[in-house]
């Protein structure tokens, strides 16, 4: 079973909330789930959010294509930064290996990029001066930045500390602007943050 957001990328629009479940009819539990969901699924989703869902999701494969491209460039920019201490993004990670397998030929590895700086006040620092919007991704085809696990745990900053979750994490949303000039505005900041 894959349960997946059709909000985020899949939209691009920030204009409806929809989401998507798919069995596996080769699985042993295929019949039990099917039987399942026929009982008691509802089906709430509002027609009008169908149309806008279909008409946003046209252009998806391209957009797709795009914010892969981007975001490779953007870990590459990171990759040579002297502040930057980890990048968390598939290509760079040590289970690049299980993502290979299973992503489709000639596709990439997303748009969601998180990475630490050396030094704590250097991510406040950039996160101030990057000059995109902020906020979580939720749908958006503009790039986005957020301090993840601040606005994500908050209220559970030593807790989550102790399971290896950096507070100063930074994630960014690619989004479709021109890859050049999010990479000035992104190289911009770094220079800011020394």
């Amino acid at each position: 079973m894959v349960a997946s957001s059709l909000t985020k990328v899949f939209s691009g629009d920030s204009n409806v909330l929809a989401g998507s479940l798919i069995l596996n009819p080769d699985s042993k539990y295929y019949t039990i789930l099917k039987t399942f969901f026929k009982k008691e699924y509802e089906d709430l989703f509002w027609a009008e959010d169908a149309l806008w869902l279909e008409r946003n999701s046209r252009d998806f494969v391209e957009r797709v294509h795009k914010i892969d491209d981007t975001s490779a460039k953007v870990v590459e920019l990171l990759q040579n930064s002297p502040l930057i201490s980890q990048i968390y993004y598939p290509s760079v990670s040590d289970s690049k290996k299980y993502y290979d397998v299973i992503k489709n030929e000639g596709g990439g590895y997303g748009g969601l990029i998180s990475f630490l700086f050396k030094q704590p006040q250097q991510a406040v620092k950039f996160f101030n001066a990057v000059n995109l919007h902020k906020g979580p991704s939720l749908g958006t085809n503009f790039t986005l930045a957020c301090p993840y696990a601040i606005l994500a745990h908050y209220q559970e900053l030593d807790e989550i500390s102790q399971w290896g979750v950096d507070r100063n994490l930074i994630r960014i949303s690619i989004g479709l602007e021109d890859p050049t000039e999010l990479l000035d505005v992104l190289q911009k900041s770094l220079d800011e943050s020394i």
